[in-house]
C-alpha cells in the first residue's frame, strides 16, 4: 500500500480522477485504507456531493470504478442518501 493512499484527500482525488476519466486508482489499496480506518461523515460529505453533481450522460465518466470499491461506495451512497432525504425534508418543511 503506498502512502499517499492513506489520507482521506488523497484517497478522494484518486477515486474522483478515476470516476471522472482523467486518472487511475488503486482499488485494492483504497479498499485496504477504507477498511482499515474511520472516516466521518464531514471528510465523506464532500466526495459524495462531487459524485452527486457528475454529469452521467459524460462518456468520459465511469461509475464501474464502484465495483472494485464496495466499502467506498456504500460510504459514498449512504452519504449520498442521507444528503438528499435532508434537502427533500427541508423543501417539503419549507411548503
Amino acid at each position: 500500500m503506498t502512502k499517499d493512499l492513506m489520507t482521506w484527500k488523497a484517497i478522494s482525488e484518486s477515486v474522483l480522477a478515476a470516476v471522472n476519466g482523467t486518472g487511475d486508482c488503486d482499488c485494492e489499496a483504497i479498499e485496504k485504507t477504507v477498511n482499515s480506518k474511520k472516516f466521518g461523515i464531514d471528510q465523506i460529505l464532500p466526495l459524495a456531493k462531487k459524485i452527486m453533481n457528475l454529469n452521467i450522460l459524460d462518456r468520459k465518466v465511469n461509475f464501474e470504478v464502484f465495483e472494485n470499491l464496495p466499502t467506498l461506495w456504500k460510504m459514498i451512497l449512504g452519504t449520498a442518501a442521507d444528503v438528499v432525504a435532508i434537502d427533500c425534508g427541508q423543501a417539503v418543511m419549507a411548503r
